[in-house]
């Protein structure tokens, strides 16, 4: 998790899958998912049912913790 970069915003960072579409010409290792902290997704392609339910398990804890993703 990281928190460290906007105040009213959390960056999840994920694992991409295999074979990604390159990007600038080199393959993304990861990509970076900025939700708020008022559960509203900012949308990124097909990802808002997945960061639905890393934001139901992630916002039941203390934020700060590691929810494993």
């Amino acid at each position: 998790m990281e928190h460290n970069r906007e105040k009213n915003s959390l960056f999840i960072k994920r694992n991409a899958v295999k074979d990604t579409q390159k990007k600038n010409g080199h393959r993304q290792g990861y990509s970076l998912l900025k939700v708020n902290k008022l559960q509203m997704p900012i949308q990124k392609k097909k990802r808002k049912i997945i960061l639905q339910k890393i934001l139901k398990s992630h916002f039941q804890r203390k934020v700060g913790q590691n929810n494993g993703t």
